[in-house]
């Protein structure tokens, strides 16, 4: 069917997540009329909190300034709704489980570790000014150490099993990454953060980034609340796009799995970066080759939960993050036991454990019966003589999840952010009808819930502009 015998819509967003939120408010509020379409069921892509659960995706608004960081922001200006609490990443325990007497790390000790692994970090900064040639993060690491462990600056972390904690826990917890394959240069290339790190206690971050489509309501989320985007009106759910076509000089269709096709001015594609990787929407004509060069300059990282909630806590309760140290020799690679201590920050009685990278990945071939033997026998380790069985667990599976393909971006070794990489992403094809949006497409924040609301806003922005422009002429 012709364009002309169809509903032409201003711009079409493909994805309900905290990207294409944010590019359906900027553009309504623009006086825009815009479709959504989304393949799940619900909107909020990675962002998804659960009654029982709390967050099963994006936990952590990283950066507490209303100046550098537009979910804080937001959160601010809902204060009353959402209220924020600071992790205390100072009150860390560390269990050293590799001995038959179980041995907690003094905070002294916990302190002087930290203050080693810093100075890896500030060494891979002076490798990453002096290389002349990318190479993987490991190797950089690998690097770091050997300088520093002949320099005489190392004491703690000349344990292996140690380092390899540390190493474990501030890089494949943080960036979800693999690191033989991960840039030295670029891993951090993102704007560096100010203030501290905040969870959402109340409602969680899947109801404070709907807010960015909320014109109010008692509850944020619940039919009470007002929005901008209501289904069937400007959002279709279950809607999985399939391909993306310039339709004429003016229009592009987009064909959901369906077989409905829709009809635009502008398209902002905002899915995440596994699922343009998995060629699951066929552009026509094909993007050009610089984008599909820097499909391969990134790569889709993986962070993983164990959700544990119990009828009443039996750990350290003034520890926001419960470690361990094990044995390398005795568990697979990648293996990092790491507990986020949902009764000091929210006041409930749930522990949820951390599977980063490699790790992560294998573990979702297991079933949730042996996820959580698993975990309950670290924390029968840890606790011997107080350890209860959940009463109820929850396992994520993000690389397995058709709509994700992973938690969220990192970069690669030969990362070039200008020729291809963030530039690719930031660039408009069919002739100018089809932007893209997503945290990977974020220069500044990737790999962030802010940064995927900035680049949704910055797609919209183009699209306003160009419009502007368009009406001046």
């Amino acid at each position: 069917m012709s364009p002309e015998a169809e509903e032409l819509w201003d711009a079409i967003v493909i994805g309900s997540g905290a990207a294409g939120l944010a590019a359906f408010a900027a553009l309504t509020e623009g006086g825009k009329k815009v479709l959504v379409l989304e393949g799940r069921d619900r909107i909020g892509g990675r962002v998804f909190t659960d009654e029982e659960f709390g967050d099963l995706g994006a936990s952590w608004i990283h950066g507490s300034s209303t100046k550098h960081n537009s979910l804080f922001k937001l959160a601010v200006e809902n204060e009353s709704l959402f209220p924020l609490a600071e992790t205390d990443y100072d009150s860390k325990r560390i269990f050293d489980l590799r001995h038959e007497q179980v041995d907690v790390f003094s905070r002294d000790r916990v302190s002087l570790c930290n203050s080693e692994f810093a100075r890896v970090a500030a060494y891979l900064e002076k490798l990453q000014d002096k290389g002349d040639r990318d190479s993987s993060l490991s190797s950089g690491i690998e690097k770091a150490v050997a300088a520093l462990t002949t320099a005489g600056k190392l004491t703690e972390l000349l344990d292996p099993d140690v380092l390899n904690h540390f190493t474990l826990e501030n890089f494949d917890l943080d960036y979800a990454c693999y690191l033989h394959e991960t840039s030295l240069w670029w891993f951090d290339c993102d704007r560096e953060l100010v203030g501290e790190d905040c969870v959402v206690t109340e409602r969680g971050m899947g109801a404070l980034v709907r807010r960015l489509v909320e014109r109010g309501g008692a509850g944020c989320g619940s039919s009470s609340a007002s929005s901008l985007l209501e289904e069937g009106v400007n959002l279709l759910l279950q809607r999985s796009v399939v391909e993306v076509r310039e339709a004429s000089s003016a229009t592009v269709s987009v064909a959901a799995d369906t077989g409905e096709v829709f009809y635009a001015k502008h398209v902002i594609v905002t899915v995440p970066l596994g699922v343009l990787k998995a060629r699951l929407i066929t552009f026509v004509p094909p993007l050009p080759p610089v984008f599909e060069s820097a499909l391969g300059m990134s790569a889709m990282g993986l962070l993983n939960k164990s959700i544990l909630c119990f009828d009443e806590p039996f750990w350290h309760v003034e520890s926001s993050i419960l470690a361990v140290i094990t044995s390398m020799h005795e568990h697979p690679r990648g293996y990092c036991p790491w507990f986020f201590n949902l009764f000091k920050s929210h006041r409930q009685p749930i522990l949820v454990l951390f599977h980063g990278g490699e790790y992560a990945e294998q573990l979702e071939a297991k079933s949730d019966e042996e996820l959580t033997a698993e975990a309950m026998a670290v924390l029968s380790k840890m606790y011997p003589q107080v350890v209860r069985p959940p009463r109820q667990v929850k396992h994520t599976r993000w690389k397995s999840d058709h709509f994700s393909r992973g938690s969220y971006s990192y970069r690669r070794v030969g990362f070039s952010p200008k020729d291809g990489g963030f530039s690719a992403f930031h660039s408009k094809y069919h002739n100018g009808k089809t932007l893209f949006a997503g945290e990977h497409t974020s220069a500044e924040s990737f790999a962030s819930v802010h940064g995927a609301i900035d680049s949704g806003r910055r797609a919209a922005k183009a699209i306003l502009k160009e419009d502007k422009v368009g009406k001046g002429k």
